[in-house]
């Protein structure tokens, strides 16, 4: 092989590996069926990593909570849900799950349309937005949004370092992750 091949060649590698990176997307849309989720599929820009923590709350003395999240974009999309015993719980996951955003030091809330899950529990429903006061030390601005189905009760949030701003465009994100969510029962 003479020189001006090698050259030829590495020089297609070189650009070929230049577009490959400035052609990957900065969200890798995928359909996700989360583990004992009531049916519920959901759309992350990334595959989201999967944890399990036992927590409580009021009126809810012990509850496995499984916890999926990922980065993409510069954001950290998070869905987290937990199954409880009965209906009651239900609706005191949602309230306590709700008042634990809306109380985050560090944070001023506002309230936000709630979702409409195809298939979810319409009442209990809610949505905030939280950003972080300036000087409070907090870097994160966070969209989370709660529902229920069955006895299963869920929070999807997005967390980012900027403020969110309110754009209507169809390509946004946001809007991606938030009205992706259905049950297929």
């Amino acid at each position: 092989m003479d020189l001006r091949n090698i050259r030829a060649i590495t020089a297609s590698t070189l650009i070929g590996g230049v577009l490959l990176v400035a052609c990957s997307p900065e969200h890798n849309w995928r359909e996700i069926h989360p583990v004992e989720a009531e049916g519920l599929t959901a759309w992350f820009p990334c595959k989201p990593d999967q944890d399990e923590r036992v927590l409580s709350w009021p009126g809810v003395n012990q509850a496995r909570v499984r916890v999926m999240s990922c980065k993409a974009g510069e954001a950290i999309w998070s869905l987290r849900y937990v199954t409880v015993p009965d209906a009651p719980q239900v609706i005191q996951t949602l309230q306590w799950w709700s008042r634990d955003l809306q109380g985050r030091a560090g944070y001023t809330s506002k309230t936000l349309p709630a979702l409409r899950v195809l298939g979810a529990t319409q009442e209990g429903q809610t949505a905030w937005q939280l950003d972080a006061i300036e000087g409070a030390g907090m870097f994160q601005h966070g969209q989370a949004w709660h529902f229920s189905h069955g006895l299963t009760v869920f929070q999807a949030s997005v967390w980012q370092a900027k403020p969110f701003q309110m754009d209507s465009k169809e390509d946004d994100p946001v809007t991606t992750f938030k009205t992706g969510f259905q049950f297929s029962s």
